[in-house]
């Protein structure tokens, strides 16, 4: 068992390790725990990344659909002014 969790969680063999049952418990512990705290680190930066990354995605938005309304109501107004012209010209 301490062969396969000491393999399992990549920390290796070295010089010195514990002997007792109670070390080797004591050991695995450790091990796990570490392994845990790096993988919740891990999660927490990510989260913070992920959120920020929505953050910009929902401000550019909001931009570019106000900017797509502005282009339409030109579209619109283009437009009108091309019909009006238009009308100018066959009358």
């Amino acid at each position: 068992m301490w062969w396969a969790i000491t393999t399992v969680t990549t920390v290796g063999y070295g010089d010195l390790y514990p002997i007792t049952v109670t070390g080797r418990v004591i050991a695995v512990l450790l091990m796990i725990g570490g392994i845990s705290l790096i993988g919740v680190v891990t999660a927490s930066l990510a989260l913070w990344i992920v959120q920020r990354v929505a953050e910009t995605d929902s401000a550019n938005r909001a931009a570019t659909a106000a900017q797509i309304d502005e282009l339409r109501t030109e579209v619109r107004r283009l437009a009108a002014l091309l019909r009006e012209q238009h009308s100018d010209r066959v009358n």
